[in-house]
C-alpha cells in the first residue's frame, strides 16, 4: 500500500470526489443528508481562504480521503489547526489516516493543534494513539470545553 498527499487546489479533476466525500464527512456530524450545494459552499469557503490548506489523501494513486487544516498566525515557528480529517469508510482500519497524518505532519513542519469533539470517542482514541506515536509521547493534551486538544511540535519529515 503506497499512501501519499496531493494539494487538492492543483487537483482540479478530483473535485467531483471531493465534493462527494466532503458532503459524507458532514453527514456524519449532522447526522443528516447533506446537499452537493451545502457540500459545494463549504469547500468554496475553504479554498477561497489562502490560509486553508486542503489535501487529498490517496492510496495506491486513487482518493481515500482528505485533509483541511489551517495555517495560523505566529511570529515565531508555522503554526497549523487539523480542523478536518476524513478517511472513506471501506478504506478505514487499514493504516491509511495514520500514514496520511504522518506524511501532513512531517509535510508541514511546525506547532500543531489537533481537535476532536469529546463525544466523537472514535475520532478521540485515533488522533490520541496518532499524536502519541508520532510524536514518542512528547505532546500536551487539554480539555477545551467539549473538545480534547493534542498539541505538539513537527520537525518535519522523520
Amino acid at each position: 500500500m503506497t499512501v501519499s498527499l496531493r494539494d487538492a487546489r492543483t487537483a482540479p479533476q478530483q473535485r467531483t470526489w471531493l465534493e462527494r466525500s466532503y458532503a459524507n464527512w458532514l453527514g456524519e456530524f449532522a447526522r443528516r443528508r447533506v446537499t452537493a450545494e451545502e457540500s459545494s459552499q463549504g469547500l468554496d469557503e475553504w479554498f477561497g481562504d489562502r490560509r486553508n490548506i486542503v489535501m487529498l489523501l490517496m492510496r495506491d494513486g486513487l482518493p481515500a480521503g482528505f485533509t483541511m487544516f489551517a495555517r495560523l498566525a505566529s511570529p515565531s515557528i508555522e503554526s497549523f489547526r487539523m480542523q478536518e480529517f476524513y478517511i472513506e469508510p471501506e478504506m478505514r482500519r487499514r493504516g491509511v489516516g495514520r500514514a496520511s497524518a504522518q506524511l501532513v505532519f512531517d509535510r508541514f513542519a511546525g506547532q500543531w493543534e489537533v481537535r476532536e469533539l469529546r463525544r466523537n470517542v472514535p475520532s478521540v482514541y485515533f488522533w490520541r494513539e496518532v499524536v502519541r506515536h508520532y510524536t514518542t509521547g512528547q505532546y500536551e493534551e487539554t480539555l477545551v470545553g467539549e473538545e480534547v486538544v493534542q498539541r505538539f511540535v513537527s520537525n518535519g519529515a522523520r
